[in-house]
């Protein structure tokens, strides 16, 4: 339906689409029904092209930013989508404004800081050092990112994710030891 939308009314089809996406991310298992039509990987594959608009992009930001605020929803984009490594590969197209560019860094500052709690509250029965590939894949896109959010440094919400996406970077990301009974 993104992309099979008539001639004349595109635009506010596709728009109309994306906003019932947007709106109806209420829970992980309505991104399940999203994942299992391949919906996140169109999203991801259509943002940085030049087929979409301002608007729709915006659309594409809210759903990515609804999508990892849910913890088990935030890890799967994190693992199965490689969705820190998608945004520090589009944080500096030139055709994205410095508002988008700030908002990806929003989303990332959230989803890396959502897998640091995940890594820290997971059991020992996970393989030993998955928290270890979480943190390194972790730190060699923030550079990226960070770069990308140092560049728009007049504004005041890129500051704000240079400090959260930095403050994830340094804390623990080793799972907490369980003390015994």
């Amino acid at each position: 339906m993104l992309l099979s939308s008539s001639a004349e009314h595109h635009h506010q089809e596709r728009e109309w689409v994306l906003t019932l996406i947007s709106e109806g991310l209420i829970e992980p298992m309505d991104y399940n029904i999203l994942q299992n039509r391949s919906g996140v990987k169109l999203l991801l594959s259509l943002f940085p092209t030049c087929m979409v608009d301002m608007a729709a992009r915006r659309l594409i930001l809210n759903i990515l930013k609804t999508a990892v605020r849910m913890p088990s929803v935030g890890h799967d984009l994190f693992y199965r989508m490689s969705l820190h490594s998608w945004i520090a590969s589009v944080i500096d197209n030139r055709l994205l404004t410095g508002w988008e560019r700030c908002y990806l860094g929003q989303i990332y500052s959230i989803l890396i800081d959502n897998e640091r709690e995940i890594s820290r509250h997971s059991s020992t029965d996970n393989p030993k050092y998955r928290y270890k590939v979480a943190s390194t894949c972790t730190r060699i896109t923030a550079q990226k990112v960070l770069a990308a959010m140092e560049s728009l440094s007049s504004k005041e919400t890129a500051g704000e994710n240079v400090r959260a996406i930095q403050s994830a970077i340094d804390a623990k990301w080793r799972p907490k030891r369980k003390k015994p009974l």
